[in-house]
């Protein structure tokens, strides 16, 4: 959520702690707890909405397999709400790469202030994002050997993933409205 690097949370885990530079970049920062404790909130509420959703084949595949990809995707959403990206940076020349990555994502993300009710919305948010990477997913055909490996690396995050939730959904402006209308329920 944090450092937008989904692929690396998922598929190398060994790398987090053999690698220095990675493990520093994790564990060696400034910790907000506010977002941390946020953070964990968010995968719980992701998890029981997995657990309970009537989802197709596909979709349930992709809500399994994509998990980081979609609490990467509500951070990127957030850190845009907050206008900490630059979204005319080119994503085909990767200049947005050190942009989504920066590690400038802090306080609390949930808004205290909520309505009871906020799970509905935050489910159908989690739904929409499922149901936007199955199409996603689906689109890609032949370019995809399994939904495993849609969701493995983090240049495929930063170059399709995230291409798609800016050109589908962030300049969209009727479904922006949609997610915008979400997550102002639910984030600060």
């Amino acid at each position: 959520v944090l450092l937008q690097q989904p692929g690396t949370a998922r598929s190398t885990k060994k790398k987090i702690f053999a690698d220095r530079a990675t493990y520093n970049k994790i564990f060696k920062r400034t910790q907000d707890k506010l977002t941390i404790v946020d953070i964990l909130k968010l995968s719980f509420y992701y998890d029981e909405y997995v657990k309970t959703a009537n989802l197709n084949e596909n979709a349930s595949n992709v809500a399994k397999n994509g998990k980081f990809s979609i609490l990467a995707i509500i951070g990127f959403l957030i850190k845009n709400d907050r206008k900490l990206l630059d979204l005319s940076l080119s994503v085909e020349k990767g200049e947005w790469v050190s942009d989504v990555t920066s590690d400038n994502l802090e306080g609390e993300l949930f808004d205290p202030n909520r309505p009871d009710d906020f799970l509905k919305a935050l489910y159908s948010l989690f739904n929409q994002l499922i149901q936007s990477l199955s199409t996603l997913y689906i689109s890609r055909g032949e370019l995809e050997s399994s939904v495993t490996n849609f969701f493995k690396t983090d240049k495929k995050y930063h170059s399709i993933i995230l291409d798609h939730i800016k050109s589908r959904i962030i300049l969209d402006d009727y479904e922006y409205e949609i997610i915008k209308g979400k997550m102002d329920k639910i984030f600060r």
